[in-house]
């Protein structure tokens, strides 16, 4: 962190000295990319940091491994469920993870924050591959609710997009943005900002910075938080031994591959 700050400093000496010639690509001031690149590297880092947990801890790495398979296997049988009718109504994802309608903003959004990222056909599949065998297999391996939706929603999060079926096109009921949408909104509005500038008047040009503005601190918030949640969601499970047993009870190779991934090392590992 601190050579950011020195190039801050650096680069803002600069162009006091130096102003730019050429219209600049967006209205971001030097200080606000400085901060945007500042807070994607503490993602990255604290991501690292987890990363690194979750290898010292078998039961994590158990459980992020078996999505990792999922995401490898769930191919044909997302495709073939997403050919039937109905599969995309929400109301078990819904009733199962107590989401309200009526309930406060806040709450939604910490539900969506963690749910957003996979629609409700990914997590269906995963509720009916998983949970259901698990009662039926091993009914005496009591594992809370909300760790149970953890699972469940990381796994579907995992799944999310291997048949090429963007999440938020699924949820465009909601009018989710989706990241990728998001970088290509903002790399086609850029152009037309910057003819803007250089040939229109204010009235034109100042709502097309405040959208392009808009599009870019979005496309990062929404980029560094997704970054973020991948493991900082499964660490907040409880009991991790307990969910890795039930995982290893039900596919007894997945020990095999957890093996082969932790001889890996953490460098070696990357979602």
């Amino acid at each position: 962190m601190p050579f950011l700050g020195v190039a801050y400093l650096i680069h803002a000496r600069y162009r006091h000295f130096r102003p730019r010639r050429w219209p600049t690509m967006t209205t971001l001031r030097i200080g606000e990319i400085y901060l945007l690149a500042g807070g994607t590297l503490v993602t990255e880092l604290e991501r690292e940091i987890m990363k690194r947990r979750m290898f010292k801890d078998r039961d994590w790495l158990t459980i992020e491994v078996m999505g990792r398979l999922f995401n490898q296997g769930a191919l044909e049988p997302l495709q073939r469920v997403r050919q039937m009718r109905g599969v995309d109504d929400g109301w078990l994802r819904a009733a199962w993870t107590g989401y309200d309608k009526d309930a406060s903003l806040l709450a939604k959004f910490k539900w969506w924050s963690n749910h957003a990222w996979s629609d409700p056909v990914a997590w269906n599949l995963i509720w009916f591959d998983l949970y259901l065998p698990a009662r039926i297999r091993a009914p005496g391996v009591a594992i809370s609710r909300r760790d149970w939706d953890i699972v469940i929603t990381h796994f579907a999060n995992y799944v999310q997009g291997i048949d090429g079926v963007p999440c938020m096109v699924s949820l465009a009921t909601y009018r989710l943005f989706d990241p990728d949408r998001l970088i290509y909104a903002c790399g086609l509005i850029t152009p037309f900002a910057i003819c803007a500038r250089m040939m229109c008047p204010p009235i034109f040009y100042l709502p097309i910075n405040l959208a392009q503005r808009v599009v870019i601190y979005t496309a990062w918030a929404v980029y560094c938080f997704r970054r973020y949640q991948h493991y900082g969601y499964t660490a907040m499970i409880k009991d991790k031994r307990k969910v890795a047993g039930l995982l290893l009870q039900l596919i007894p190779q997945l020990e095999r591959n957890v093996d082969t991934v932790a001889s890996w090392g953490y460098k070696d590992w990357d979602i």
